[in-house]
């Protein structure tokens, strides 16, 4: 990307990488898992191009939690 000319020619031009999708993990705790659908189907919504993926665990199954693969925690 470039940017028009000004006082500061060092800062006209930048470069951007981007890696490869990771898959952004989503886990809902809740005692009531038939009510926090919601927002499993907000953290993962089902199109075809969403690399993203929610589970609804209840409270007892903390444990199974997968935390180096995990993004955010609800």
């Amino acid at each position: 990307m470039e940017l028009p000319n000004d006082a500061n020619p060092r800062d006209n031009v930048f470069f951007f990488s981007y890696g490869d999708d990771t898959m952004r993990r989503t886990v809902v705790v809740s005692d009531q898992p038939g009510s926090a659908w919601p927002l499993a189907l907000a953290a993962s919504p089902p199109t075809e191009k969403a690399n993203a993926a929610a589970q609804v665990i209840r409270p007892d199954d903390i444990s199974t939690i997968q935390w180096d693969e995990t993004a955010l925690v609800l």
